[in-house]
């Protein structure tokens, strides 16, 4: 519950979400800057939009690492009205 709750403050389950302000893509909102790019998680922006399965499972390793605070509706607590 508490995952989906995030997801769903952070991109509504938009597959395709794009927030150009802070360079997040995708359902999990990826950053760009961090986790996007030659040797990180991601190796493209495509990635992140075309398979929306790894990034749940990214998201799911990064909660499992206690790191639920790299997203900011969990920092916020904006994903709290959706539980």
């Amino acid at each position: 519950d508490l995952l989906c709750a995030v997801i769903r403050a952070e991109s509504n389950f938009d597959i395709n979400a794009i927030n150009e302000k802070t360079k997040d893509y995708g359902i999990c909102q990826i950053n760009e800057h961090y986790w996007i790019g030659a040797g990180k998680y991601f190796a493209s922006i495509d990635e992140v939009l075309n398979f929306p399965e790894k990034s749940v499972r990214f998201m799911v390793e990064q909660y499992k690492k206690g790191h639920l605070n790299y997203w900011i509706a969990y920092k916020n607590k904006s994903y709290l009205k959706y539980l």
